[in-house]
């Protein structure tokens, strides 16, 4: 329904019949209403408007950069900085079983005259910190250099705060929730003056991979045999491993092998030397697992965890199915 101001004959905001009254930029505006704009009649209108609305939305969860880099071109064109953002960007937006694909690649973020900054390097540490180094290039070197990263599975982003373009490398400490998701980034550059570059893909970084410290006790019973367990848990299951768990805060290897050789066999052990230290990389995490010569003190290996355990000879080493990274001392113990 239609709401007039100063009179049946004056400025209108609303539908009246054919019509709708708006105002923009402080203007009144009238434009012609289409009956069927609600409900698109062939298949090609409804799918123009469903990848426009995901496009939209799109726009919408960027919008902590696009409101930066677009909102005053958007205005000069005047449009929003949603409908900019759409607009640069249908050469890499499409439409596939009803759902919108991007071509982050060529997506755009920003453009404009300022001289961009092009990645030299990109690295995504363990801990989830992103490292840029900045390849060499034209520019002033107090323009400001900013990282945007965008979580596809998510569906959210984070914008860093800046650094100088003469600083030559930009480092980021990413929220927690995106640790275990691959992320697309970009860099963006504004002008001492204002002003924005054309965004720089930077490219795609993968998930950060866990990294998990533990120890294990190779227990050697005074006559060339070591103590073995087999895991009755988990995706591992049946394989065998030396006893032992994860460290926790503050606990030396030492402390932490008592610890777990007592909650898991209930006996006490002295700890000696280390064997090795092993790095090994599991599908889902890399594992840092700190070996050393233990004997026992007093208990008698009573079975918690595990489902099996056996007293192996060097000749029997290879007779059972190690885990991968155990594997490592394993070799170590046959020679």
């Amino acid at each position: 329904m239609a709401k007039f101001s100063n009179g049946f004959m004056g400025p209108f905001s609303g539908k009246l019949g054919p019509a709708v009254g708006y105002t923009w930029n402080g203007k009144w505006c009238m434009r012609s209403y289409q009956k069927y704009v609600k409900n698109p009649r062939t298949e090609a209108q409804q799918a123009h408007r469903a990848m426009f609305k995901q496009e939209v939305q799109l726009a919408a969860r960027m919008r902590q950069v696009i409101a930066r880099t677009m909102t005053d071109p958007a205005r000069e064109l005047g449009m929003t900085a949603y409908n900019l953002f759409v607009k640069a960007n249908q050469a890499a937006f499409a439409y596939t079983d009803d759902s919108l694909v991007v071509d982050y690649p060529n997506l755009v973020l920003s453009f404009g005259d300022i001289a961009p900054v092009e990645a030299e390097s990109l690295e995504r540490t363990a801990d989830n910190v992103l490292n840029v180094r900045f390849a060499r290039g034209v520019g002033r070197g107090n323009d400001e250099v900013y990282l945007y990263v965008w979580v596809p599975d998510l569906q959210r982003g984070y914008m860093s705060s800046s650094v100088h373009r003469r600083e030559k490398r930009l480092s980021v400490a990413l929220p927690d929730e995106y640790a275990a998701h691959a992320i697309q980034a970009w860099l963006l550059v504004q002008g001492e003056e204002g002003g924005w570059s054309d965004s720089a893909y930077c490219g795609v970084l993968e998930a950060c991979r866990r990294r998990i410290e533990v120890v294990a006790a190779i227990i050697d019973d005074g006559e060339g045999r070591v103590f073995a367990t087999q895991r009755g848990y988990g995706d591992w299951k049946d394989f065998w491993e030396f006893p032992g768990g994860k460290m926790e805060s503050g606990e030396t290897p030492e402390e932490a092998l008592r610890r777990e050789i007592w909650e898991e066999l209930e006996t006490r052990v002295e700890v000696g030397g280390l064997v090795k230290t092993v790095e090994w990389d599991y599908p889902d995490f890399h594992l840092t697992m700190h070996c050393y010569r233990c004997r026992v003190e007093s208990g008698s290996l009573t079975l918690k965890e595990h489902e099996a355990a056996r007293w192996l000879g060097k000749a029997e080493l290879e007779s059972v199915d190690w885990l991968p990274a155990d594997q490592e001392v394993i070799n170590i113990l046959k020679q």
